[in-house]
């Protein structure tokens, strides 16, 4: 990884980049969140122990779950949190209004909201992970969507299996289940959160 290289891309690159940095916090390391909530003027300024440390922990906690999970039998799936929203966003605005991080980051939001709507998650996360997000410049709600077009692009999602969508959620910083059975209702009023008003 060539960090000097890091400083030649637009702000916009580095936290798109940044997006999928916070999703292995929530995902695998309550730790490093916490970390990324400490040292978010570092991170924008692309200090070099900084950087080096984001992304060498980034890397180590997707080799981990890879490595336990090559052909995506399970474990695997959750390196997908906050892309099934976040794919339907990118779809929904023609892949052009937000970039995949971008797009990720409204993702996570929506599927924070979700974990907490579902009764698995303790409600301080939702703030927490958007203060983060919104520090490392990244967008926490769309616009241009709807709700019904997005509920009906999570059915043709990779990780749709028979008609049912395997959501990645949390049940605290750090940790994840997966669910197949989250109604119609309460999926919708967590995108819905998503949206900008």
């Amino acid at each position: 990884m060539d960090l000097e290289m890091m400083s030649t891309l637009p702000a916009r690159e580095i936290s798109t980049g940044l997006g999928e940095v916070v999703k292995y916090g929530l995902i695998c390391d309550r730790d490093f969140f916490a970390y990324l909530e400490g040292h978010v003027e570092e991170i924008l300024a692309l200090t070099p122990e900084t950087t080096a440390h984001i992304i060498a922990r980034s890397c180590e906690i997707k080799a981990a779950v890879v490595s336990e999970d090559e052909k995506e039998a399970g474990l695997r799936r959750i390196l997908n949190f906050g892309h099934t929203i976040g794919h339907a966003i990118e779809k929904e605005t023609g892949f052009a209004r937000y970039n995949h991080g971008e797009a990720v980051a409204i993702g996570m939001v929506g599927a924070v909201k979700l974990s907490i709507l579902l009764g698995l998650l303790p409600e301080e996360v939702l703030p927490r992970t958007e203060k983060l997000l919104e520090a490392l410049q990244l967008p926490i709600r769309a616009e241009s969507c709807t709700v019904e077009a997005m509920y009906e692009d999570i059915f043709h999602d990779k990780k749709t299996v028979g008609g049912k969508v395997n959501w990645v959620l949390l049940t605290e910083i750090g940790k994840t289940v997966c669910r197949d059975d989250v109604s119609e209702e309460v999926v919708k009023e967590a995108m819905a959160y998503c949206l900008a008003r």
